[in-house]
């Protein structure tokens, strides 16, 4: 795919008017283009200080694949789903396979957990 140049609103929806008349949409703050004239258009207007259109400098440019919202949220589920099943199959994750055979020393039988957790008072209390 091809990058555009890509530029902000600090509105959620903003217009601009190019001097042809053709409007600038800034969907979710959002413009991305690649046309000669618009370039240089947004690029006067950032450098004369517009108070709402800016470029963003970690983000300047963007994959004309991700300019449609719903692909940029696809495309974002997809990575977090994917990190998700890395952190799932993760080998350092405990799933139960340690042995805690020393943590529970002394605790034979039931009647020993039954005397050892007598002077609880979990589950009742008194008003």
């Amino acid at each position: 795919m091809s990058m555009k140049n890509l530029y902000k609103s600090r509105l959620p929806v903003c217009i601009y008017l190019f001097a042809n008349g053709k409007p600038a949409v800034f969907a979710e703050g959002k413009y991305a283009t690649n046309h000669p004239d618009e370039v240089e258009a947004l690029n006067k207007e950032v450098a004369y200080g517009h108070p709402h259109i800016y470029i963003d400098a970690e983000e300047s440019e963007i994959d004309s694949k991700y300019q449609d919202p719903m692909e940029a949220i696809r495309a974002r589920i997809i990575s977090d789903y994917i990190a998700q099943q890395a952190a799932a199959t993760n080998p350092a994750n405990d799933r139960g396979t340690t042995d805690m055979t020393e943590k529970l020393k002394g605790i034979s039988t039931s009647a020993t957990v039954a005397a050892l957790a007598s002077g609880s008072s979990s589950g009742s209390s008194s008003v």
